[in-house]
C-alpha cells in the first residue's frame, strides 16, 4: 500500500524516527500521559486476597490476558477488595491503555471492562493533547525499538522512567490524529479479516489432507463407488455399503434457521424451482448443516450440493474450491456453483444446465460419478470386507495383518512388501496394517 507522502519533511533528531511531516513535533510520553499507574500481585498464599468462584471480584489483568488481544474484555483470575486494598492497587476505567514492560515488551490493549494490572503492565492515563486510539498504534509500532531502550538483562525489562522518556512524533493538531488513527481501524480490520480467512483455509487443507491419507491407505487408489445416503441425509440411518457418516453439526442450527428465514433473492428464486420435488421429483433441502459448513441447497439422495455465489465469493475461490474438495473427499458429495446474477437473469439456462450435470446419475441408485481416484488401466478388481469396523471394506488382494506378528519374525518382508510411505503409519505392536500383498 502506498500512501501519499506530505508536501514537507524534516529531521526528526531522533535516529530511530528518522523524518517527520513538517508540522509535526516530537515529545516525551510524560509530556502527553498524565499518569502511569504501576500494577501489582496480591499475595498467593492468602486466599482472602483472591476470588475463587470467578463470578465477582476485581479483574486483574496479566501479560495473557492481553496478547494478542486488541481490547480485553475478560481476565483468567480476579482479586478481591482486600487484594487490592493489600498492594494500593489502583482500579483503571473502561477505555484505558495499558502497556507490558517485563518479559512481552511492548505490548499495549485498550481495557474493555474496568480493572486493575500486575506489576508487569502500565495503565497510561493520557492528556487532551493526544486521541487514545493514535497512542495505541503509535506504542505498537515502537515494539521492536523498544529494546533498545530497555535494561541489559535477560528479560529486558522496562520501568516507569524509561516509559516516561520514550519520545514519540505527533502531528500538532489533534484532529489529524483521530484521523489517521480511523484509517487504521479501517484498514487493519481489513486485513485482520483476511488473516482470519486464510486461517480458516489452512484449517480446511488440513483436513483435506487427513482425509486423503485416510482414503489413500484404507482404500487404496480405487474406491469403491457407494449409495446415496437415505432419510434426512446427515443424521438418519445409512443403507448398506461402505459409506461414512456425515456427522451433524449443532453449533450450524441457529445460523442454518436464521439463513432460512433471510434467503437472498437469487436463493429464493432458486427455492421456487426446487421445493417440494418440483425439479424432477428430487427432494432439496435447504441450508442444510454439512460436517462444518452449511450448504445453500442439498440433495441427499445425489448427494448433491449447489451453492449461490455472491459477490464477496470472488475473495475466496480458493477456500470454497478447498471446502468442495472437503465434501467430495469425505463424504463423495459434489459441489454445483451457480452466481446470483445466473439465478436472477438466466434462471431457465441455469436449470438446463443443472439437469445436464446430474443426468448421468440415477436417483434410485448408485451414484454414477467418476471416481476421485481411478483405478489403473486394465484394473478390475473388487472389494471385499476387512471385518474390521473402523476399517471397512478393502481392495481384492489387499489383506489386514497384525503388526505384532510380522515386525520380529517377517521384518525383511515387511521392509520388502510395503511402500516406504506407509511405514509412517506403523505405531505400535496392535496396530492394524492393511498390506499390498504383490501378485
Amino acid at each position: 500500500m502506498k500512501l501519499k507522502p506530505y508536501p514537507k519533511y524534516k529531521d526528526s533528531g531522533i535516529q530511530w524516527i528518522g523524518e517527520i511531516p513538517e508540522g509535526w513535533k516530537v515529545r516525551k510520553l510524560k509530556h502527553i500521559v498524565n499518569e502511569f499507574i504501576a500494577g501489582g500481585t496480591p499475595s498467593s498464599d492468602s486466599e482472602k486476597f483472591w476470588v475463587q468462584n470467578g463470578d465477582e471480584g476485581i479483574p486483574w489483568v496479566t501479560i495473557g490476558d492481553m496478547t494478542n488481544k486488541e481490547i480485553v474484555k475478560y481476565t483468567t483470575r480476579k482479586i478481591t477488595k482486600e487484594g487490592l486494598a493489600d498492594k494500593r492497587l489502583r482500579i483503571l476505567k473502561k477505555g484505558t491503555l495499558i502497556y507490558s514492560i517485563f518479559a512481552s515488551l511492548g505490548k499495549v490493549s485498550t481495557l474493555g471492562i474496568d480493572a486493575t494490572t500486575n506489576q508487569a503492565i502500565l495503565g497510561l492515563i493520557s492528556n487532551n493533547k493526544i486521541d487514545n486510539n493514535f497512542l495505541k498504534y503509535y506504542l505498537k509500532n515502537l515494539e521492536e525499538p523498544i529494546i533498545l531502550l530497555s535494561n541489559a538483562n535477560t528479560q529486558n525489562n522496562l520501568n516507569s522512567t524509561i516509559v516516561k522518556n520514550i519520545e514519540i512524533s505527533i502531528p500538532k493538531n489533534k484532529q489529524d490524529q483521530t484521523t489517521i488513527a480511523f484509517f487504521l481501524d479501517k484498514k487493519t480490520a481489513k486485513i485482520d479479516a483476511l488473516i482470519e480467512k486464510d486461517k480458516r483455509l489452512i484449517e480446511l487443507l488440513k483436513e483435506k489432507r487427513t482425509a486423503l491419507i485416510n482414503h489413500a491407505v484404507t482404500k487404496g487408489l480405487n474406491p469403491p463407488l457407494t449409495p446415496p445416503l437415505s432419510g434426512r441425509g446427515i443424521a438418519g440411518t445409512l443403507e448398506e455399503g461402505n459409506l461414512k457418516y456425515i456427522p451433524y453439526n449443532p453449533s450450524l442450527k441457529d445460523m442454518a434457521r436464521e439463513n432460512r428465514k433471510n434467503p437472498t433473492p437469487a436463493e429464493k428464486k432458486m427455492w421456487e424451482f426446487l421445493q417440494n420435488k418440483e425439479f424432477k421429483g428430487l427432494k432439496f433441502t435447504r441450508q442444510k448443516p454439512l460436517d462444518k459448513f452449511i450448504a445453500d441447497f442439498y440433495c441427499a439422495e445425489l448427494r448433491l450440493v449447489i451453492e449461490i455465489d455472491g459477490e464477496y465469493h470472488d475473495n475466496q475461490k480458493e477456500q470454497d474450491k478447498t471446502r468442495s474438495e472437503i465434501l467430495w473427499d469425505k463424504y463423495k458429495i459434489r459441489v454445483i456453483r451457480y452466481t446470483n446474477t445466473q439465478i436472477l437473469n438466466n434462471s431457465k439456462e441455469v436449470l438446463d444446465d443443472l439437469l445436464e450435470k446430474i443426468k448421468h446419475r440415477v436417483p434410485s441408485g448408485e451414484t454414477k460419478v467418476k471416481d476421485k481416484f481411478p483405478p489403473e488401466k486394465g484394473d478390475k478388481r473388487g472389494f471385499k470386507d476387512s471385518g474390521i469396523k473402523w476399517i471397512g471394506k478393502i481392495p481384492e488382494g489387499w489383506e489386514v495383518h497384525k503388526l505384532k506378528y510380522k515386525t520380529i519374525i517377517n521384518k525383511k518382508k515387511l521392509e520388502d512388501d510395503i511402500n516406504p510411505n506407509l511405514l509412517g503409519f506403523i505405531s505400535s505392536s496392535n496396530f492394524f496394517l492393511l498390506m499390498i500383498v504383490l501378485y
